[in-house]
């Protein structure tokens, strides 16, 4: 997993196919003026591979808290760095810049 954001989009997105995402730690999380949450997870053993989650309120309502563990349902979309757009959602500025891979998200489950 921690190797994944140094492959090429090519031999990540190639497949097209469905992942999941299972049990991952929020790291951080915010939301914008249009009600749109941008959620910063990693996988528990690699804490420098960074995942970005953006969704409304209708794909999940509940409540997400930094001890939350997340599973995620959808495919991967792209990388990309965290940028103003997610700084002024409310993550800290410590992640600007860092790579994060995008996922479209199919369906979320959060434990807290």
């Amino acid at each position: 997993m921690h190797s994944i954001k140094y492959l090429s989009n090519r031999r990540i997105f190639a497949k097209g196919a469905g992942v999941v995402l299972r049990n991952f730690k929020v790291i951080d999380f915010g939301a914008d003026k249009m009600k749109q949450y941008h959620v910063l997870i990693a996988p528990k053993n690699a804490s420098h591979t960074y995942f970005l989650l953006v969704f409304g309120d209708d794909l999940y309502k509940g409540r997400i808290t930094y001890d939350s563990r997340i599973t995620v349902f959808g495919s991967l979309n792209g990388k990309s760095r965290i940028n103003d757009s997610q700084i002024n959602s409310g993550i800290a500025q410590r992640y600007a810049g860092k790579r994060v891979i995008l996922v479209l998200i199919d369906k979320i489950q959060v434990k807290n």
